[in-house]
């Protein structure tokens, strides 16, 4: 035969949805408890809940390089850096997503002090027109943040203040001085409106508040190709949210301006210097000619001369491109290496024909108003701040290294050229000396006009985009609130409440199952394998002999079942003898043993019950019975007639009891006497069943020893009483048939654990379950009394 593999996998058993739907019915006071009380917390979570509103604004940021009309206007302006500023979104964002950004709006709307009114359960914030006084924050310490000070206007110019240092009067517009800061009180509404208008004021950690406020900010494109933009927050005061969302488009409009105006500034002021200079040595120039003139008599130029000049002429135009672009980059190198000028901007709007310079140019300007812009709030020995200015030294030193370079190169490519043009000395030979030394004054003459026309030309550009800067900032949409809060959700909540009351219960009716290891149903004995007679149900009652010859109630009804069951189980010669035992003690074998031998006492058999727990025998005193001899007499004595050991029950026919006598020394013993035999050979003879109230088998072996002389094995377990781990007990014994033709009986049942088994559900949907427990064993007859008095 083939062992079964302990590995494998069983089969899961069907979820009985009925048997689950009754179990948790069954508790529908706790489902309907619990879902008032959820709803109940949901509405007062719902009453005093902050509520909170969305914001949003919407803005354009314009591409100056892609649509700009100003850049467009003339050819004029094709290489004037203040008209090519093209705008990347992302950084755009970034930079509205600033931390020094969003400090200058809070400052500026003075948020580090939140306005409260006191109320019975919590405080409401309140802001702007509803404030009646307006704190300004000198100085406040960690200390003050998060406590609220009570302000209390009681005349025009006088207010008590309530803090942690006690109560003081003190006068508006004049500092208060506390030891966690200094503020000082303007009243904001007119007198009539201010006195007794207490106010509760909360102080605010400025860089905490910022980081709340930039983690609320929600800034995302409305489409991915285009530049308009979506600013979003929540807040809890829609006009402050408002003027938050309106006060940071501003700051960033205002700083985007302040940035061009700065760099074409700083261009003027560049191109302003560079000028002086050059009136100067362009005004020597013209007077170096002048006197030259004079003193050699020179008033016009010779046809050799002009044929001399049309053959170099080309070669002087490049040497004097070499010159301007030479000249240009001593400016620029003089200008980044003057200790004036070492927190400024580079002009980067000449022509510079290196990219690689332009490139590291506008990078150094870049870092240049990140710097100042930073400064604006914080020190220079900020991280930041120290990071910013060391990478503008390295990047200096890099401009410096590249002009060196470039001027270099222009260096040698100007002596090249200048190589070149000695081909022509033989011609200068015809030349007059005069004419030569003319000539070359009038080139540098020429060299001069140039460069002063160039900057004079981008002066004038510079002051004109100055003058006409403009935001890339257009907004489409000012900053506006919901009109129904996003949070708190308030259908939301309340379904989530709703589901919550039936989650609670369900889940403790379901952990108390889990935890359970006790027998609560049927399903829990059915691993045994074993034939379930019947359940009876539990009774209030203290009586113990419950079953009476008119009795109609639940729970004869329910031995009368076990009864039938009994005999429709085998014939009735099979049933004789019937052992009665359970695992331990407190099962019910006593109470089982006394009501079913009095049912089949009423079907007019002779029945007998035996006490035959020879340790702790109950029998007779729960029947309140007593004797003085009894089954250990009977073995022990050697005494062949038992009629003196046999004891009617009174006032009930048929039904007898013999007890167990004198508790002995050795009842296992005991019962292994030979005598046992000749005890259920007699009683065989005048009885019809034969009833042993036996020991539990998880304690000693008497049962066992008692099977030999049983028909039939009846098992009682105990529901919320015996134990779950003891069911394996059960299993081995049925199993290995230790006891005779076992069947079980599962006792004390409650409204819980039974689902119609036996009959019990029928009985129970008329009632008869829940007015037994009310009113004990008798209430049926007292149900037909009643309905006969009335119907007479």
């Amino acid at each position: 035969m083939s062992q079964p593999n302990p590995f494998q996998l069983q089969p899961l058993e069907p979820v009985n949805v009925k048997d689950a739907f009754l179990k948790y019915s069954r508790n529908w006071g706790w489902f309907l408890i619990s879902v008032v009380v959820c709803v109940i917390a949901a509405f007062l979570y719902l009453r005093y809940a902050t509520t909170e509103y969305h914001i949003e604004s919407t803005i354009l940021i314009t591409d100056d390089s892609k649509g700009s009309d100003l850049s467009q206007m003339n050819n004029l302006f094709s290489d004037l850096e203040l008209f090519k500023s093209g705008k990347n979104i992302d950084d755009e964002i970034e930079v509205i997503k600033g931390k020094t950004l969003m400090q200058r709006v809070l400052r500026d709307l003075n948020l580090q002090v939140s306005y409260f009114k006191k109320g019975k359960i919590k405080n409401n914030e309140v802001y702007g027109s509803s404030v009646p006084v307006k704190v300004v924050v000198g100085r406040v310490d960690s200390s003050a943040f998060e406590k609220k000070v009570a302000i209390n206007p009681i005349s025009a110019t006088q207010f008590t203040l309530d803090d942690v240092g006690g109560h003081e009067t003190c006068t508006f517009g004049q500092p208060v001085k506390r030891s966690y800061g200094t503020f000082t009180v303007y009243p904001m509404v007119p007198v009539n409106k201010l006195v007794s208008n207490a106010v509760l004021c909360q102080f605010k950690d400025m860089k905490k508040l910022v980081q709340d406020y930039l983690d609320n900010l929600t800034i995302s494109p409305v489409n991915k190709n285009g530049n308009v933009l979506k600013l979003s927050l929540n807040n809890s005061v829609p006009a402050k949210g408002i003027d938050v969302l309106n006060k940071l488009v501003e700051y960033y409009n205002l700083e985007n301006i302040e940035n061009k105006n700065e760099t074409a500034a700083k261009t003027i002021a560049f191109i302003d210097d560079r000028l002086v200079f050059l009136v100067k040595e362009l005004s020597g120039v013209e007077k170096d000619v002048e006197n030259y003139k004079k003193k050699n008599d020179v008033t016009d130029i010779s046809s050799e001369s002009q044929q001399y000049l049309q053959s170099t002429g080309d070669y002087d135009k490049k040497l004097g491109d070499y010159e301007i672009q030479i000249s240009i980059l001593q400016s620029i190198e003089s200008y980044i290496t003057s200790q004036k000028t070492q927190a400024d901007l580079v002009p980067s709007s000449l022509t510079i024909q290196d990219p690689t310079l332009v490139e590291l140019i506008n990078n150094f300007n870049q870092l240049q108003l990140q710097r100042k812009r930073l400064l604006k709030s914080n020190y220079e020995s900020n991280p930041v701040a120290v990071n910013l200015s060391d990478q503008i030294s390295t990047l200096r030193q890099n401009i410096l290294e590249d002009i060196r370079n470039i001027k270099k190169g222009l260096i040698i490519a100007r002596n090249s050229l200048s190589g070149k043009n000695v081909k022509f000395e033989s011609l200068k030979k015809n030349v007059p000396s005069i004419e030569r030394e003319l000539l070359e004054i009038k080139r540098q003459q020429n060299i001069k006009e140039n460069l002063y026309q160039y900057l004079l030309q981008k002066r004038e550009e510079a002051s004109l985009s100055k003058a006409a800067a403009v935001s890339n900032l257009r907004i489409i949409d000012k900053a506006d609130a919901d009109e129904i809060p996003v949070k708190p959700k308030r259908s939301i909540i309340l379904l989530a409440a709703l589901m919550a009351g039936f989650i609670f219960p369900i889940s403790i009716i379901s952990v108390i199952a889990l935890l359970n290891n006790k027998v609560a149903n049927v399903d829990d004995v059915k691993k045994i394998g074993a034939p379930v007679l019947g359940e009876i149900i539990h009774t209030i009652s203290k009586e113990r002999f419950l079953i009476r010859k008119d009795s109609r109630t639940v729970f004869s009804e329910m031995f009368r079942l076990l009864r039938s069951k009994l005999q429709l189980s085998a014939p009735e010669e099979e049933n004789k003898v019937l052992l009665i035992t359970s695992t331990m003690s407190g099962e019910g074998k006593t109470f089982f043993s006394i009501n079913m031998g009095a049912t089949l006492a009423l079907a007019g058999k002779k029945v007998i019950i035996l006490e035959f727990d020879l340790r702790k025998p109950r029998l007779l005193s729960d029947m309140g019975l007593s004797a003085a001899t009894g089954i250990t007499h009977y073995l022990v004595s050697g005494a062949k007639n038992i009629d003196s050991l046999i004891q009617p029950v009174p006032d009930f026919e048929g039904l007898y009891i013999m007890g167990s006598g004198e508790i002995p020394p050795n009842p296992s013993e005991l019962i292994l006497n030979g005598r046992v035999n000749d005890l259920f050979a007699q009683l065989r003879e005048q009885f019809d069943h034969i009833l042993i109230d036996s020991p539990p088998v998880g304690l000693i072996a008497d049962a066992y020893n008692l099977s030999a002389f049983a028909d039939r094995t009846l098992y009682m377990i105990r529901y919320n009483y015996t134990l779950k781990s003891q069911i394996n007990i059960i299993k081995d014994i049925y199993d290995k048939n230790n006891l005779r033709n076992l069947m079980l009986i599962l006792n004390d049942g409650r409204k819980r654990n039974m689902q119609g088994y036996g009959g019990y559900g029928y009985n129970y949907s008329y009632g008869y379950g829940y007015m037994l427990d009310e009113d004990g064993p008798n209430w049926f007859e007292k149900f037909l009394k009643r309905k006969k008095q009335r119907v007479d």
